[in-house]
């Protein structure tokens, strides 16, 4: 989940049969539930939960919604189809302009946006526009945030088999 600019804490829920569904909730930090939810209908290859993170601004909600690739929504989306990826495509794959199972998300003061490829065991960092910046080799990455006041990635990821379910907390210093 991830935290709006209103102070609303927003996460994912996923229906497992088909057609799949995965369904945002908007919850207010005093406990009150908001109206605002939404549907989203997403590809079979997506049965994990979604990495969600807001724009510094509050005016978009970045997700791993479907498929391998980042989407971009209006922040007070009511639904509606997805439409195009923001980041990757929707087939995998291993180049800058590609993602394979993307996890995480995260986004810095600036707007970069930060996307735990774990299929190509990296950290993808983009910049607000979308255009790729740079990547960072952690293996198996599954989750990232980024330290408010010292900009500091913190980087969950799970090197051992996923039945061992070990893992290991990586900081990057800014």
């Amino acid at each position: 989940g991830s935290l709006t600019a209103q102070g609303e804490y927003v996460f994912a829920v996923t229906k497992r049969r088909f057609p799949r569904n995965l369904q945002l909730f908007r919850v207010g930090l005093d406990g009150s539930a908001s109206p605002k939810g939404f549907n989203r209908t997403f590809e079979p290859s997506r049965n994990g939960p979604a990495g969600l993170a807001f724009s510094p601004n509050g005016k978009w909600l970045y997700g791993t919604l479907a498929g391998n690739a980042v989407y971009r929504l209006p922040a007070d989306t009511e639904g509606g189809k997805l439409g195009s990826p923001f980041i990757g495509k929707p087939e995998a794959g291993a180049d800058q302009d590609h993602l394979k199972s993307p996890l995480g998300l995260a986004v810095d003061p600036q707007g970069r946006i930060y996307v735990a490829d774990c299929g190509n065991n990296r950290i993808q960092v983009f910049t607000a526009e979308g255009k790729w910046e740079k990547s960072i080799s952690v293996p198996e990455p599954r989750y990232v945030a980024l330290h408010p006041k010292t900009g500091a990635l913190y980087v969950l990821s799970s090197p051992a088999p996923a039945k061992e379910m070990k893992f290991k907390l990586v900081k990057f210093e800014s």
